[in-house]
């Protein structure tokens, strides 16, 4: 009963989080804690649970992290890796933690989980609000635009810079931010010998396979 009345509050937003009032988010993460409280089989309450909490100002990341962990020592999953990493990063990114090999390791449980599903996407990609979870979902970004490979809601999204590490080829290379490594496609407009310890600037998605670097620019050539 409880599934169902926090599946009716997301339901009449149109099942948009983006639109679900505050009032609504905290019934719904109630709701789901009590669920988890009394059943902790349920993948689907926890992800319920995480998608109300990571919108409410209270948000908690040990909280979300505690959640997550447990979960994967019983049932372990790519979805769960994929969030814990998430989790991770941004507390890294944001001066809360600096244990970059949680991040890591996350990413590394979360790649060989995903090699039997194969999601090469980004969900999740890093913005500018909120404050306390600066994470937003492909849905909210609008549609993809093929001509610019990037969404039509660009502004919602944080610009970072990095510097160019490899480039193996216009398939295939690598960014470093801070300790990280982020993939890119250079494409034509890096190339090897040359472009390498250039500074850029991108966005960046959370993928299944770990950090990756969208738009990626010559500093001070993004629009």
């Amino acid at each position: 009963m409880r599934r169902v009345l926090a599946n009716a509050y997301h339901a009449r937003r149109e099942y948009d989080w983006h639109i679900v009032t505050k009032e609504d988010l905290k019934e719904i993460r109630l709701l789901m804690e009590d669920n988890l409280d009394e059943d902790s089989s349920n993948e689907r309450d926890l992800f319920t649970w995480l998608q109300a909490a990571r919108r409410l100002p209270d948000f908690d990341y040990l909280e979300a992290i505690d959640r997550l962990s447990r979960w994967a020592i019983r049932q372990p999953s790519a979805e769960i890796y994929y969030y814990l990493y998430i989790l991770h990063f941004v507390r890294f990114h944001q001066g809360i933690a600096d244990d970059k090999k949680l991040v890591v390791e996350e990413i590394e449980k979360c790649k060989t989980l995903n090699v039997r599903i194969g999601r090469p996407r980004s969900y999740e990609w890093l913005s500018k609000q909120p404050s306390w979870f600066p994470v937003v979902h492909e849905s909210e970004l609008g549609e993809w635009n093929y001509s610019t490979n990037i969404f039509s809601k660009t502004e919602r999204l944080e610009v970072i810079e990095a510097i160019v590490k490899r480039i193996k080829g216009p398939q295939s290379g690598s960014l470093a931010f801070g300790p990280f490594d982020i993939f890119f496609v250079p494409g034509t407009d890096f190339l090897p010998g040359r472009d390498e310890n250039a500074t850029v600037s991108l966005y960046l998605g959370f993928s299944y396979e770990g950090l990756r670097g969208w738009n990626v620019a010559r500093r001070g050539q993004k629009s």
